[in-house]
């Protein structure tokens, strides 16, 4: 039997968002998702979230988009001078830059990130059911040393994308080629043999009705209606069925 997790990435972006994860759970396969705290609509993600209490929530650290949850003066390397996190592709290179180089504080680093920890559970009342990453900021080795904090200090299971990235809990395969060109029924029908073979296996998605904010904000848009159609769909449900896959979530690992 293979152990199958599909997580929702982006919890809490807008309400386009919000309302397409809820709906991929509630009529789909989707069972796991993962809140972005400082996102505009992340407060009314948490109360709507209530009503579906086996929806599994965990969250998605975010150094790369939007404004951080702690003051940003008290963060200065991690926003630019409006008071917004740097963009991914900063990011990008400044993880290539040599340790004497890096314009990070990770202090600085630690102290949004535990911001942000604290602010999930004021929103939900629980610690999360696991952790990851916007645009896999916290698996950048110097950030991810910050955020591994947290797993060990909750003991909470988290994403791997990299093989250098340690955690407490056994290696999940990882995909995202749930994406873009390979949004479709067939890519798990026909394509998806090789998962078949793995003991536990990862998919990253993204469903969404999508919405001005995720139009403005998200090069990543449209995109997001397919996977939301895929995710709804009877023939997945008939898929999962006929090839005996478990359906979990990051919380199950524990009892596994």
């Amino acid at each position: 039997m293979t152990r199958l997790i599909i997580n929702a990435d982006d919890f809490g972006m807008s309400e386009g968002v919000t309302l397409g994860i809820l709906k991929a759970h509630r009529d789909g396969v989707l069972r796991s998702t993962t809140l972005m705290v400082g996102m505009p609509f992340a407060a009314q993600a948490a109360q709507m979230a209530k009503d579906y209490p086996d929806l599994h929530i965990g969250i998605h650290f975010t150094l790369t988009a939007g404004k951080p949850v702690s003051d940003p003066k008290e963060i200065p390397s991690l926003v630019d001078q409006d008071g917004y996190f740097h963009s991914q592709d900063w990011h990008l290179k400044n993880k290539e830059k040599p340790m004497d180089q890096d314009e990070l504080n990770y202090d600085e680093v630690y102290h949004e990130l535990e911001a942000q920890f604290n602010r999930f559970i004021e929103l939900n009342g629980r610690l999360p059911d696991h952790i990851d990453s916007h645009h896999f900021s916290s698996s950048y080795p110097r950030v991810h040393e910050q955020a591994k904090k947290f797993a060990y200090q909750y003991d909470l299971p988290v994403r791997y994308t990299h093989d250098y990235i340690e955690s407490n809990y056994e290696k999940v395969e990882f995909s995202n080629r749930f994406y873009a060109q390979n949004v479709s029924i067939e890519y798990f029908t026909n394509d998806f043999d090789q998962m078949l073979k793995k003991d536990a296996f990862e998919i990253m998605s993204h469903p969404a009705f999508v919405d001005q904010y995720v139009m403005t904000h998200s090069s990543y848009n449209v995109q997001r209606c397919k996977e939301l159609d895929v995710l709804c769909d009877p023939r997945l449900k008939e898929w999962i069925k006929e090839n005996n896959v478990e359906m979990i979530t990051f919380g199950d690992l524990k009892k596994l």
